[in-house]
C-alpha cells in the first residue's frame, strides 16, 4: 500500500447532468488542429536479462478470411463506413476509432470527430459529426481522443468526450456524457446529458488533459486522462448516481511511475482493464521486464500496487515501419504503452508494443516492432505465461484484448510494413493469425493511438471490433479518407 499524499483519495462536490443538444445549425466549428499530437513513451532498460519462450509467427499477408483450424473465426458483420456527404467530420487524423454495441442491436462508434449510429445490429450506419450530436460549447471545444461503451448495469452508454482547455483558466476539459439505451433504440439526437469536468475540480488549475479511457464495474465507472509533464489522474463515478443525474467523482492526484521521465513516464497513455468486475485497474512499465499493476477496488477507498516480472523485451526504441512507398506509419506513435488489458476470471492479459531487436545479447532477435501479450494470475500477482505478436515482414502495434463468455481472447492489432499499407486486424489468441477485410491503399505518418475490440453486447461469446483502413479519396482532406469499420466475428462453432 501506498501512503504518499498523491496516493490518497478525494471528493469533487457533487454535479447535476445537463441535457444536451448538438450544436445550432449553421454554427461553423473552427478546429485548432486537424492532427493529434503525441509523445511517445519509452521505457528504462532493465537490468534483468530473463529470456522468453518465442511465439509462432503471425501471418498477415493476403490473409483476408478464416482458412484454417479446426474452428476458425468467422466474421459475422463487416460495415465499413463510406465517406460522409460533408467530408469535414472525418478530417481528423488519427480517427482512433472506439464503440460498443447492445442487446437491442444498438450500435455506437465514435473516432476523433465523428459518431456512427446503428440500430439494427451494425448492418447500416449513420455517420455525424459528434458536434451534431453534443454542441461544441463548453471550454475551447470538442478535439480529440473520445471512448465510447456500454454499461448493462444502468442500460446506458457512456461517451467520454475530451475538450480543449479553457482559454481563460487554462483548465483543462472533459465530459462524462450518457444515453439511455431505451431511447437510443430511436434516436441518436437529443437524448444525452453531461457532466462537464475541468481540472480544477480536481485541484488541478491550469493542467490541460490527454488520452483517456474509461471502464465500468458493477459499481463504477472508471476514469482516467493523462497530463504528459505532470502524471495521470484516475478518478470513478457511481454508476446509480451517473445515471440517476447527480453524481461526485473520487480521484487520485497525479500518479507516474517514474518522475524524472515525465513526460515519457509509461502511464502516461495507459488504458483501463477491461471487464475488471469488482475493481479498476491499470498499469505502467517500471523498466522492460517489470510492469506495474494497480488495483483500486469498488469496495476501497485507496489502491495498492503489484510489481510483476516478465520476459525481458526489445527496448531499443526503434519502431520504425516503412510502407511500400517508403511512409513510416510508427514514426509518431511508436511506444510501449500498455494499451491492451482485460480480466479473464481471475487472470489478467495485458498487451504492449515492443520495438525492433532483442531482449537480451543472446535471445532472439525481431526483425520489427511487435505486440508482447502476458497473462498474470491475481492470487499472487505472478506472471503465468507470455507469447508474442510478430511476423519478420510486418510490424505489430497498438493491441487491444477482451474476452468473451467462452474465456477466448480476442486480439485487435494494427499492421504495416514493406509489401502491405498499414491496417487494423482482428483475430482471437491462440490461433496464431489475424484476419482483415478491406487492404489500405495508401499510409500516413500518424496512423493511431488505438483500434477497439469489445465483448458483443448481444451475443455473449462473439466480439465486435471497431477498426479503420486508410485510401486514396479525392474528395477526403489531403485526399485521404481513413474508413472506419464495425465487425462482428467469432469462432465457427459459436454461430449459426
Amino acid at each position: 500500500m501506498k501512503n504518499l499524499d498523491r496516493y490518497q483519495i478525494r471528493r469533487t462536490p457533487e454535479k447535476q447532468s445537463i441535457p444536451i443538444k448538438g450544436t445550432p445549425r449553421g454554427v461553423k466549428i473552427k478546429r485548432k488542429r486537424d492532427t493529434e499530437e503525441r509523445t511517445p513513451m519509452r521505457v528504462r532498460p532493465s537490468k534483468d536479462k530473463r529470456e522468453g519462450k518465442l511465439s509462432p509467427g503471425t501471418p498477415a499477408r493476403n490473409t483476408k478470411g478464416p482458412d484454417r483450424g479446426d474452428d476458425p473465426v468467422v466474421f459475422v458483420t463487416y460495415a465499413p463506413q463510406n465517406l460522409p456527404s460533408d467530408p469535414s467530420i472525418v478530417n481528423w487524423i488519427p480517427p482512433d476509432p472506439s464503440g460498443d454495441d447492445s442487446e437491442p442491436g444498438v450500435v455506437l462508434q465514435t473516432g476523433n470527430d465523428y459518431i456512427r449510429y446503428s440500430n439494427d445490429k451494425g448492418k447500416t450506419f449513420k455517420m455525424l459529426a459528434n458536434t451534431d450530436v453534443i454542441d461544441n460549447q463548453f471550454a475551447g471545444g470538442q478535439h480529440g481522443d473520445q471512448v465510447m461503451i456500454f454499461v448493462p448495469a444502468i442500460q446506458c452508454f457512456i461517451w467520454y468526450l475530451q475538450y480543449d482547455a479553457d482559454p481563460k483558466t487554462k483548465d483543462g476539459a472533459f465530459r462524462i456524457a450518457y444515453a439511455k439505451l431505451s431511447e437510443l433504440q430511436t434516436k441518436i439526437k437529443g437524448v444525452w446529458k453531461v457532466y462537464d469536468w475541468v481540472s480544477s475540480d480536481f485541484g488541478l488549475p491550469g493542467v490541460d488533459f490527454d488520452f483517456p479511457d474509461i471502464a465500468a464495474t458493477d459499481t463504477f465507472l472508471y476514469a482516467t486522462t493523462g497530463n504528459g509533464a505532470q502524471g495521470r489522474i484516475v478518478m470513478r463515478f457511481s454508476l446509480q448516481d451517473l445515471a440517476a443525474g447527480s453524481v461526485a467523482a473520487q480521484y487520485t492526484g497525479l500518479l507516474f511511475i517514474d518522475k524524472k521521465n515525465l513526460p515519457n513516464d509509461t502511464l502516461h497513455y495507459t488504458s483501463f482493464c477491461q471487464q475488471g468486475r469488482d475493481r479498476g485497474l491499470w498499469a505502467g512499465h517500471v523498466d522492460s521486464s517489470t510492469f506495474r499493476i494497480y488495483e483500486w477496488p469498488d469496495n476501497s477507498n485507496s489502491f495498492t500496487t503489484h510489481d510483476v516480472k516478465t520476459a525481458t523485451w526489445p527496448n531499443t526504441g526503434d519502431y520504425k515501419s516503412k510502407c511500400p512507398d517508403g511512409t513510416d506509419w510508427l514514426s509518431n506513435g511508436g511506444d510501449a504503452g500498455i494499451y491492451a488489458f482485460v480480466r479473464r476470471r481471475d487472470e489478467l492479459w495485458l498487451g504492449w508494443t515492443a520495438s525492433r531487436g532483442k531482449g537480451t545479447p543472446s535471445g532472439f532477435e525481431y526483425k520489427n516492432p511487435h505486440v508482447r501479450v502476458a497473462t498474470v494470475r491475481m492470487s499472487d500477482w505472478t506472471e503465468t505465461a507470455e507469447m508474442q505478436v510478430w511476423n519478420p515482414d510486418y510490424a505489430f502495434a497498438f493491441p487491444d484484448l477482451n474476452v468473451n463468455g467462452a474465456g477466448d481472447v480476442a486480439v485487435a492489432v494494427a499492421f504495416g510494413g514493406p509489401s502491405d499499407f498499414a491496417d487494423a486486424a482482428f483475430g482471437i489468441i491462440g490461433d496464431f493469425v489475424v484476419w482483415f477485410q478491406n487492404g489500405s491503399d495508401t499510409a500516413v505518418t500518424r496512423w493511431g493511438d488505438y483500434i477497439t475490440t469489445r465483448r458483443c453486447g448481444r451475443r455473449g461469446n462473439w466480439f465486435a471490433g471497431y477498426g479503420y483502413y486508410t485510401v486514396k479519396n479525392s474528395k477526403a482532406k489531403n485526399g485521404i479518407y481513413q474508413t472506419p469499420y464495425y465487425v462482428l466475428f467469432a469462432r465457427k462453432s459459436q454461430t449459426p
